[in-house]
């Protein structure tokens, strides 16, 4: 478990060294290209190049390699657990999923990521349950910008006390009388574990609205 845990914190450090890398060798590459034309300067600039696009096939390698190991297809990880919750619980619950049309992918692993979300629907359907919803809305939205994946998850329940949206997040924490408050601690160690981030607020729609940000690949 432990070796696990540290290939994976190895494997965020070289993503994140591979990006600086990169944004460093295109500003020597810039530069590079502001070297006057002389003949007594031709070897060393030739030679130059050279080092510029071997550590860029570095970089390249380490990144392709790490995001094999570790990328996640955030549309086909999520679509199925939706499709399983649809079908478990019909109506009056429908979950709609608002996915990004093609391919997002982020650092996490598959399996964790659906534990993650299935973990959110369920403590969704038990709220709508003990309200006795006949209007159940819940909504996932998946989006992506330069550097991140967000994922949201809403829904027209109750929601959560703002005094206890960083609360619901402790081991053995929980709302539920008869629950035993492993669920969303398990989550937020499952997406901080890969440099992302989890966090609760307030829904437009009413309820509560789980924000997850991962890192994009």
């Amino acid at each position: 478990q432990n070796f696990k845990r540290n290939k994976l914190r190895f494997s965020a450090l070289i993503l994140r060294y591979t990006k600086e890398l990169k944004n460093n060798l295109s500003k020597y590459s810039r530069l590079y290209n502001q070297i006057p034309a002389r003949k007594d300067l031709s070897r060393d600039k030739t030679k130059i190049l050279d080092d510029i696009q071997n550590l860029k096939n570095i970089v390249y390698n380490l990144s392709s390699e790490t995001n094999k190991q570790f990328g996640c297809n955030v549309n086909d990880t999520i679509n199925p657990v939706i499709t399983k919750f649809n079908y478990n619980y019909g109506k009056p619950l429908q979950i709609n999923f608002n996915n990004y049309n093609g391919n997002i992918t982020a650092l996490i692993l598959s399996n964790e990521l659906s534990e993650v979300v299935a973990t959110i629907l369920l403590n969704s359907v038990e709220e709508f349950n003990l309200l006795n919803k006949e209007d159940s809305i819940l909504d996932v939205t998946c989006s992506k910008n330069n550097t991140s994946v967000i994922i949201l998850i809403e829904d027209n329940g109750r929601g959560v006390p703002e005094n206890l949206r960083n609360k619901i997040f402790e081991e053995s924490f929980s709302t539920k009388s008869k629950g035993h408050g492993f669920g969303l601690s398990f989550s937020k160690k499952c997406i901080e574990k890969f440099g992302g981030k989890i966090y609760c607020e307030q829904s437009e729609l009413g309820g509560a609205k789980f924000v997850i940000e991962l890192k994009r690949i």
